[in-house]
C-alpha cells in the first residue's frame, strides 16, 4: 500500500511489459497511467548466430535450455527438482541452463546441491557466464526445447526468443508470459498460489508456485515428441 502511494503521488506514467503488471499494480491501487509496451525481440531476430566454444552436453541427446538470471522468482529450483524426478544420466536428454553471475543466482547452488544427493543425476550444464548475443543465438539453435517456469514473471523474453529460433515452450501456467502463449502455443504448468519469499520481504505478497511432479511429467511428455 505505501508503495502504491509513493506511485499514486510522484509519477506521470507507468510502463508495463504486460497486461498481468498492470492488473497486479490497478488492484494494489496505483491510479496514475499505465501503458502495456511490451519487449522487443528484435535484437535476437536480426542476430546471425555465432559457433562458440562452450560445451552443451552430450551430443545426439535432447536439449532443454532455460535461461534466466537465477533468481528465486525465476523458479530454476523448482525446474531442476523436476528434471531429477523426470531423468537419469543414462536417460539421452539434456538441461542446458544459461545465466549469469550475481549473489542472488541460485543455480549454482541449487544444482551442487542436487548433484551431491544422487550418484545418478541427469546431465546437467551451467552457463554462469555474459555471452554475445550471436552466442546466445547459436545456443538457441542447438538446443530443442525452453523451459522457463517462473514463480513471478512481468513479460518472459526468453520464451519470444526461442519462439524466433523455432523452440517449443515449457512455462507456468501464470504470469506475464501467458500474453504470449496459451495452451494451444506452449506446455503449461499447473501450480498454486504462495507466499513469495523475495529480497522485498512483503508479508502479504504471493507468487506462483509450479507443481513439481506436473512438471516432470511435462518434460517426459516433451523430450519423448517426435
Amino acid at each position: 500500500a505505501g508503495w502504491a502511494r509513493e506511485f499514486n503521488w510522484r509519477l506521470d506514467l507507468i510502463t508495463v511489459c504486460s497486461p498481468l503488471t498492470k492488473k497486479i499494480l490497478r488492484d494494489a491501487g496505483v491510479k496514475r497511467p499505465i501503458a502495456i509496451t511490451g519487449n522487443g525481440v528484435e535484437h535476437l531476430e536480426a542476430v546471425k548466430a555465432e559457433p562458440a566454444e562452450i560445451f552443451l552436453g552430450t551430443p545426439g541427446r535432447f536439449r532443454f535450455l532455460h535461461v534466466s538470471s537465477g533468481l528465486p522468482r525465476k523458479g530454476v529450483d523448482v525446474l531442476l527438482q523436476a528434471f531429477a524426478r523426470a531423468f537419469r544420466n543414462d536417460d539421452p536428454v539434456t538441461l542446458v541452463i544459461k545465466t549469469t553471475p550475481d549473489e542472488a543466482n541460485m543455480a549454482p547452488e541449487i544444482l551442487a546441491r542436487l548433484r551431491g544427493s544422487r550418484p545418478d543425476f541427469p546431465e546437467v550444464v551451467l552457463i554462469d557466464a555474459d555471452l554475445p548475443a550471436g552466442q546466445l543465438a547459436w545456443i538457441y539453435e542447438q538446443c530443442d526445447a525452453l523451459a522457463l517456469t517462473p514463480r513471478a514473471e512481468g513479460f518472459g523474453l526468453p520464451i519470444a526468443e526461442a519462439a524466433l529460433r523455432g523452440l517449443p515452450c515449457v512455462t507456468s501456467d501464470f504470469g506475464g508470459q501467458r500474453c504470449l502463449v496459451d495452451e494451444t502455443t506452449a506446455f503449461l504448468v499447473p501450480g498454486r498460489f504462495d507466499h513469495a519469499r523475495t529480497h522485498l520481504s512483503i508479508p502479504d505478497s504471493l507468487w506462483f508456485e509450479p507443481d513439481v511432479e506436473a512438471l516432470a511429467e511435462t518434460l517426459r511428455r516433451v523430450a519423448a515428441l517426435p
